[in-house]
């Protein structure tokens, strides 16, 4: 078939998908209660100038995580859902190959080419990184596949769109 003639399904749009890494900021504020209600209930405990050392530089700590990770995490995802928006990426087109599957825990990144507008592009993932875009492995259900035409919209190198032929 053609390639012109090929029809797409929509797999993956970050956009669509929202922002999806919210827990990872959001383990950092239990975190901080945990933090602080174990220093609430220890304050009558111990010597007062751990305690004090301990809320000192354990809350601050734990708020710049917070604030830290939030920025880098949402700001990611706020940039890929603005440039598909305004249509500032690279769009690849063609079959996938040098795939390499990764593994059901993430330990093991997917990898893949394709080779489009005479260049090849890579794109390696787990569902274990905080990086922004597509990252569904094979192994937990992806639809990436040796052979398979894909069509991408492609974002500082991440996956922000990804259509499958059908």
């Amino acid at each position: 078939m053609n390639a012109d003639t090929l029809h797409y399904r929509l797999v993956y749009d970050a956009a669509a998908a929202g922002y999806t890494d919210w827990w990872f900021p959001a383990a950092g504020v239990v975190m901080l209660f945990v933090w602080c209600g174990g220093l609430y209930h220890k304050r009558h405990e111990g010597p007062r100038f751990l305690l004090a050392f301990l809320a000192v530089i354990g809350v601050p700590f734990i708020v710049f995580w917070i604030f830290g990770t939030a920025t880098d995490t949402y700001g990611a995802y706020a940039g890929m859902r603005d440039a598909l928006r305004d249509r500032r990426y690279v769009r690849v087109e063609g079959t996938v190959e040098n795939f390499h599957p990764g593994d059901v825990d993430g330990h093991e990144e997917e990898s893949w080419t394709v080779k489009s507008g005479g260049h090849v592009h890579r794109y390696a993932y787990a569902h274990t990184r905080l990086t922004p875009g597509f990252r569904k492995v094979a192994a937990r259900g992806g639809p990436i596949r040796p052979g398979l035409r894909v069509r991408i919209a492609e974002v500082d190198g991440y996956i922000a769109r990804l259509e499958v032929a059908r």
